[in-house]
């Protein structure tokens, strides 16, 4: 099991993000700064998911960023690194 955050496009510095749940049933994950669903640096929430459908999602949201950020998921741990 386990849920993978992903990239599925990327225009200039705005990233369209999904998931895959590799699990059979859905799994809740609250945004907080503890670093169970957050990004890094702050703000924590940007928009993401804090229910995950099993299987893979694609376009689930969109985050414009000006600097590097990186979506901390553990679930178990996965991070997904964001480069402008």
């Amino acid at each position: 099991g386990g849920i993978e955050p992903k990239l599925y496009q990327k225009v200039g510095c705005d990233f369209t993000l999904g998931y895959d749940n590799k699990n059979s049933f859905p799994v809740c994950i609250q945004v907080n700064q503890n670093g169970d669903n957050k990004f890094t640096p702050s703000p924590f929430d940007r928009g993401q998911p804090t229910l995950f459908l099993p299987g893979e999602h694609q376009n689930v949201f969109t985050i414009t960023i000006s600097k590097d950020v990186k979506w901390h998921l553990t679930a178990p741990h996965s991070d997904l690194e964001l480069e402008c």
